[in-house]
């Protein structure tokens, strides 16, 4: 998220990415996958690491406060800083954003599970919020049953495989 492009004064242009890698089955589409994402793959295994630790720490933190019966200040849970997104909804992806200023990346092995996760629950306007988080404009996300998450400078790439015959589909 730190790479901008003004073809024209007022017009942004962000370099967010939305990549299938189109082969038939057996065409090792995983493996290259995984090899050009193990950088990110290693990073964000420290950071989850890490981010284990804080939250054993803050469940402890939240014990003492309980037993005090909540007298001082209440601890504030971890957040996960990753940059790989795996298998989320794209309400988890804006909140994910909102701690992750430099973006992420949502990686699908296989994106015909990605595309078929879309709106899965309900008709919906995921489709929308990902060509929104593509331009690079804020995107806001606003439910009954929880609270809103506005994402205002989002960055967040899709990479994944997928086999010919299911790209026509």
């Amino acid at each position: 998220n730190t790479a901008v492009f003004y073809p024209m004064p007022g017009y942004k242009v962000k370099p967010v990415l939305y990549l299938a890698i189109v082969a038939p089955p057996g065409a090792s589409k995983s493996p290259a996958i995984n090899k050009a994402f193990q950088p990110l793959e290693q990073i964000d295994q420290k950071l989850f690491e890490n981010y284990e630790k804080d939250m054993i720490a803050y469940k402890e933190a939240m014990a003492i406060y309980e037993a005090n019966k909540k007298q001082g200040e209440k601890p504030e849970p971890p957040y996960f800083p990753q940059t790989l997104i795996k298998d989320s909804t794209i309400e988890m992806v804006a909140k994910i954003l909102t701690y992750n200023k430099m973006g992420c990346c949502l990686l699908a092995d296989e994106l015909v599970g990605f595309l078929n996760r879309m709106n899965q629950y309900k008709a919906g306007d995921e489709i929308q919020k990902w060509l929104e988080l593509w331009s690079g404009e804020p995107v806001l996300i606003q439910r009954i049953t929880r609270e809103a998450n506005k994402v205002t400078d989002p960055f967040c790439g899709i990479c994944g495989g997928i086999q010919p015959g299911v790209l026509e589909a």
